[in-house]
């Protein structure tokens, strides 16, 4: 018999022993082992288990992505009844939201983190979106008092509008903007 626990039970070594304790198969002790090590790959030592972990993780970075491109009825749910008027990344932290948000909320760094938004129609956040490659605009600029205004805002008949730009946002990072073309469409 193999018993599975968080942590081995104590006496029986540490993380580094082998899945197998030297106690022989026949035996009537118990092998402990931990879900650590029976997750290795079968070739390492383990047991070739998935980690239920990696799947809930998996899950909710998916979960996040179908939030963030609102592309659900259920995400439209939870924007409005979490984010309002907000940004998802600036939505204050309430112990009082669902355990789903809170999923969410947790792993939302993880994802923006690798979220790329095109301009496409320009209903992306000007500050909160990465749509510039690198980070959004508001973490470039080290600030968190920006407005809601999508990068369709700063645009004027099929172009940018660059004195509105330049109210905006220095002149190194309006350039920038500036070579962005603006899709017809």
């Amino acid at each position: 018999m193999v018993l599975f626990s968080a942590r081995y039970a104590p006496g029986l070594g540490n993380d580094e022993s082998p899945l197998w304790r030297e106690v022989g198969l026949d035996s009537k002790h118990i092998h402990w082992s931990s879900w650590a090590n029976a997750c290795f790959p079968v070739a390492k030592g383990g047991l070739g288990i998935r980690s239920l972990a990696d799947y809930v993780r998996a899950f909710f970075v998916k979960l996040c992505w179908r939030f963030r491109s609102k592309s659900s009825l259920w995400s439209e749910y939870l924007h409005g009844r979490y984010c309002r008027n907000l940004h998802p990344i600036i939505v204050p932290y309430n112990r009082n939201h669902s355990p789903v948000w809170h999923r969410l909320y947790r792993i939302q760094d993880v994802v923006e983190h690798f979220l790329f938004w095109t301009l496409g129609e320009g209903s992306v956040s000007f500050w909160h979106d990465n749509w510039l490659g690198r980070k959004p605009l508001a973490q470039l600029l080290h600030g968190d008092t920006y407005t809601m205004k999508s990068v369709s805002y700063y645009w004027h008949e099929g172009d940018w509008n660059v004195p509105r730009i330049l109210r905006t946002i220095p002149m190194p990072f309006a350039q920038i903007i500036c070579r962005i073309p603006i899709a017809a469409g």
